[in-house]
């Protein structure tokens, strides 16, 4: 059942969007008055713009109801309580509004419109007062997602703390759910940071170094997103695969020393390479790293690209 801070979080990511959409259209039109050269441009950065914030709203409502399930193995019943700590706490909503603030000022100190020097100056400025504001109101829900994942990592560390792993059990509910909760997470921001990037394509916001520090940065948030999680349940699983494996040499040395008292050398030796082929980090997969990351890079290649053409 859904509390009423849910209905906050949800809404404040929903009426959040609305007036961005409703700010995108007035935007667009003073644009299309003020500067129509730019119109055909500055169209796909807003949809792009918009989209971004849709699927870090569409994201968070989900990954609500994965969290509550995983807390739920652990307690049943204490999923719904856990997902309040996370999504209700008001750092949620201060990180969210100061995520945005810093975004909406970032793009304050660079004034796209008035660093073109085309326009006049009252002009410039309100293009540039409607874009940062623009600029904020879509970013707020992904501000809401985003300060929401320390207190689920923070939480999701204790957890596996307290729980019995033992690394022949990978397939266990809770694990699968976890690794589908990290997969999304990073697939979001992935899909977040590819929509911006491509969007600053067709912006006002021409490259330049801070445009590319952004980007470096934001492959390494998603890289983050991915490996950080996962490293406390890695850590554990380590030792529960060193002690597994301890233990089968043991078994081996007395089969050596003793073959009419103890299991077969063969099994035990089949057993060993089980045990050492699978992979704690990531959990259970060979791959050492997310396909989205690849994904991501792929998409960021073209303000790379763009930023080394205009130096």
């Amino acid at each position: 059942m859904r509390g009423p801070s849910f209905s906050l979080w949800r809404g404040l990511a929903q009426v959040s969007l609305g007036a961005a959409l409703v700010l995108a259209l007035a935007y667009l039109g003073q644009v299309a008055r003020i500067a129509p050269d730019h119109s055909a441009e500055e169209l796909p950065f807003v949809l792009l713009l918009l989209a971004g914030g849709v699927v870090a709203l569409v994201l968070g409502g989900r990954l609500q109801h994965w969290i509550a399930r995983f807390f739920d193995h652990a307690q049943p019943g204490s999923g719904e309580a856990r997902r309040r700590q996370i999504y209700e706490a008001p750092a949620t909503f201060a990180t969210a509004v100061l995520f945005a603030g810093c975004v909406g000022f970032f793009v304050w100190l660079k004034a796209p419109w008035s660093s073109l020097g085309s326009l006049p100056a009252p002009q410039a400025t309100q293009l540039d007062l409607m874009l940062v504001a623009l600029i904020a109101l879509c970013n707020l829900p992904v501000g809401l997602a985003i300060g929401a994942l320390p207190r689920f990592w923070i939480a999701a560390q204790r957890y596996w703390q307290a729980a019995d792993l033992h690394i022949l059990q990978l397939n266990r509910p809770d694990l699968s759910l976890y690794k589908l909760i990290n997969g999304a997470i990073t697939a979001g921001a992935a899909i977040m940071t590819a929509l911006s990037q491509i969007g600053l394509q067709f912006s006002v916001m021409q490259p330049d170094l801070a445009i590319l520090a952004y980007t470096l940065f934001s492959l390494m948030i998603i890289l983050a997103c991915w490996a950080a999680p996962l490293l406390a349940l890695a850590s554990k699983l380590y030792f529960a695969k060193s002690e597994a494996l301890d233990q089968i040499d043991s078994q081996i040395k007395a089969t050596m020393t003793a073959p009419d008292t103890a299991a077969p050398l063969d099994q035990l030796l089949l057993q060993r390479s089980h045990l050492a082929s699978i992979n704690v980090f990531p959990p259970g997969s060979p791959t050492s790293i997310s396909a989205s990351a690849g994904v991501v890079a792929l998409a960021l290649l073209p303000a790379l690209v763009d930023y080394v053409l205009t130096l």
